[in-house]
């Protein structure tokens, strides 16, 4: 099977998925009974407009119809939360997510190369003092709680520093000088604990490498330790991916939740639990098409990576 036709077969698949979540979700919400006192139940009473979920005097087919291309258009409003918002549901969605992606990725880059070399590091130091400092570093690191550590840096920054307001500022742009310098602290926090779970899956991983035969050789050879790392990283990169893919939905989203909170950042983590707290259908469903969206997406770049690494996948015959 060429690499074209079976990317274009899981990127089909993804999209396949994609689309059967949304299923799942009209479903839902068009016959899933309100709780008392959600902003379902408010819109039912005030009658929702033509070609809503709810909407009885419109054909299912037609309805179905209609929130399949909404939310394929990014229009994700039917009838609740936009207007009492003052912004539609896609603009506090984007808004929030450009937030959060502002100061996250930074902090997962950092987080990926700084864990990759610390492993691999201790990995090729097997039993020795590098490896146990290392280790000793991904324990300690995993097991501080990120909201406990945001406290400890936003304490830090207010009263051993001296920076009065360290805070978010709303009313500015996301990308102005002082908001970037206001996310450097949320970034730092998120990073720490993802550097530690990755040192850990990255020494977990290389160490099965260490006495291969392929390693051997190349050690014969005279190579660097660079050198033998990057041989070792190539093996364990498809194990490596999918343990990462793995965290993005679990620690990361727990941390970036945390983080938004103490620094009262109005990102993606504030937006889910003002959506669970309003009791917002409209928004709820915003805000998980994205973290389902965020979940495909890295499936299908972990099949990729898996592929790239390891041609005899998806291979025909397989």
């Amino acid at each position: 099977m060429s690499r074209g036709w079976w990317l274009a077969k899981r990127v089909a698949f993804a999209v396949f998925a994609m689309y059967l979540v949304l299923t799942v979700m009209f479903f839902l919400v068009a016959f899933f009974p309100d709780l008392p006192g959600s902003m379902g139940e408010a819109m039912m009473d005030s009658g929702p407009p033509d070609g809503s979920p709810r909407d009885s005097d419109t054909p299912l087919t037609e309805r179905y119809v209609t929130w399949l291309v909404k939310y394929t258009t990014l229009d994700w409003s039917y009838g609740s939360g936009g207007p009492m918002a003052g912004e539609s549901t896609t603009t506090k969605v984007w808004n929030a997510l450009k937030l959060t992606l502002t100061y996250l990725l930074p902090a997962l880059g950092v987080a990926y190369v700084v864990g990759l070399l610390v492993g691999l590091h201790a990995a090729l130091r097997h039993d020795t003092l590098a490896d146990r400092a290392g280790r000793l570093l991904a324990y300690v690191g995993f097991a501080i709680p990120s909201f406990f550590l945001a406290i400890m840096v936003l304490y830090t920054l207010l009263s051993q520093i001296g920076w009065l307001y360290p805070y978010f500022d709303p009313e500015r742009d996301v990308w102005s000088a002082y908001n970037i310098q206001r996310l450097v602290a949320p970034s730092a926090v998120v990073a720490v604990g993802m550097v530690a779970v990755q040192i850990r899956h990255v020494r977990s991983e290389s160490v099965k490498y260490v006495n291969e035969d392929f390693v051997k050789l190349v050690r014969a050879q005279g190579a660097s330790t660079w050198s033998v790392g990057r041989h070792i990283a190539r093996n364990a990169a498809t194990n490596l991916v999918s343990l990462f893919v793995s965290d993005l939905l679990g620690v990361v989203l727990l941390s970036v939740i945390a983080v938004e909170v103490v620094f009262d950042l109005p990102g993606f983590g504030n937006l889910l639990l003002e959506a669970a707290s309003d009791r917002d259908p409209e928004l709820v469903m915003g805000v998980t098409v994205v973290t389902v969206a965020v979940g495909i997406g890295g499936n299908l770049l972990q099949d990729v990576v898996a592929r790239s690494f390891d041609p005899r996948i998806g291979s025909e015959g397989e």
